[in-house]
């Protein structure tokens, strides 16, 4: 019988910027503060983890999976999160203007005080049971 063990990732404050972390199992992981800016990051499994205060701008989330997830005060602006997975995820004073949400699943998700200014297919993600209170369109 062979048991699989997930060591979360502990990559607080690292910066990533411009990397290509296509199809990564990051569930779990510790990324406070990360800087992800003009990463790809598409296909990925950041489910369950931190990554609050993070800089995630310009970068190429599409079809991420990051549910779950604590990303209050983080910069998601001017990303693609096209057919992200972004269910009961935490996104208090999270940044996502100009980010692209076609067909994101934002159910359950808080974004309370999130600045969703210019956002692109807003109408194409899901929203349903979402926290919208204090939201800057």
């Amino acid at each position: 019988m062979v048991v699989k063990v997930k060591i979360p990732a502990d990559l607080q404050c690292a910066n990533l910027t411009n990397a290509y972390l296509r199809h990564v199992d990051l569930s779990f992981a510790q990324m406070w503060g990360v800087n992800f800016e003009n990463a790809t990051v598409n296909f990925s499994d950041l489910s369950n983890s931190d990554v609050s205060n993070a800089n995630l701008s310009n970068a190429d989330l599409f079809g991420i999976n990051l549910k779950n997830s604590k990303l209050t005060d983080t910069n998601l602006s001017n990303s693609d999160l096209a057919w992200a997975k972004l269910n009961n995820a935490d996104l208090r004073n999270a940044d996502l203007s100009g980010a692209s949400l076609r067909y994101a699943d934002l159910s359950n998700a808080n974004l309370q005080n999130a600045i969703l200014i210019d956002v692109k297919h807003l109408s194409d993600a899901d929203l349903s049971n979402a926290n919208l209170s204090g939201v800057v369109w």
